[in-house]
């Protein structure tokens, strides 16, 4: 072997080496970073468990008002958890993710007309424009009122869509039942449980990938 290819041969093993020590570390720093997000959705459980024990009282009397305010019983009526993954964003690119869940009271009427939806509960505020099978009544505190027209939307009505969104949310008091084809006078009275950081894992070089998979943390409802 001449000497040229003998130097040939050792920075090849060299830049091998370097490359393999480049490999063990990313992987390395990824698997710390997927330990580091399993601990953080166990603590980040513990924080979502804290805050449903003292945001489900309020909710469940919030949505009892509503209910005693109006004509006649709800058709259907539950209060559940909703979580989804928002991002922090530079520009078009994943800077981190975050964990944001709500707590939501959900009470549905059955009704015929619009009208017949208005003169079942007294709002306040203004109506909006209907879209896509919705059209914004007005409020009853901070709870939102809409009607419901599944017909007119292209699909399911967009104000209903994250009620049967899967593995978004989950029944805390009551049967949670995705709304059927129909008209309906709709309340939702969602309020902020925690909106967290939650980092992400650079499985690619650019691209931010979620830390949690698709797995909230939910944590523990009340009385479960």
């Amino acid at each position: 072997m001449t000497s040229a290819s003998r130097v040939v041969s050792v920075l090849a093993k060299v830049l091998g080496g370097l490359l393999a020590l480049v490999v063990l570390a990313y992987l390395g720093f990824n698997g710390a970073s997927l330990v580091q997000a399993h601990q953080k959705r166990d603590v980040l459980a513990d924080l979502v468990t804290a805050e449903l024990e003292k945001a489900l009282p309020p909710a469940a009397d919030r949505q009892q008002d509503v209910v005693a305010a109006a004509a006649r019983e709800p058709d259907e009526r539950w209060i559940e958890q909703h979580c989804e993954f928002d991002t922090d964003d530079a520009g078009w690119i994943v800077q981190s993710y975050r964990e944001v869940c709500t707590i939501r009271g959900v009470a549905a009427w059955r009704v015929e007309s619009a009208d017949e939806a208005r003169d079942l509960l007294a709002v306040e505020g203004r109506a909006g424009l209907a879209h896509d099978g919705c059209e914004p009544i007005g409020f009853v505190d901070e709870a939102a009122v809409t009607f419901v027209d599944a017909a007119t939307a292209d699909g399911e009505p967009w104000c209903t869509r994250t009620l049967s969104a899967p593995g978004s949310a989950r029944g805390l008091v009551g049967d949670r039942a995705p709304l059927e084809a129909g008209r309906w006078l709709l309340v939702i009275d969602e309020r902020p449980l925690v909106d967290e950081p939650i980092g992400c894992v650079h499985w690619s070089v650019i691209f931010c990938d979620n830390p949690f998979g698709d797995d909230h943390a939910f944590g523990e409802a009340p009385g479960s």
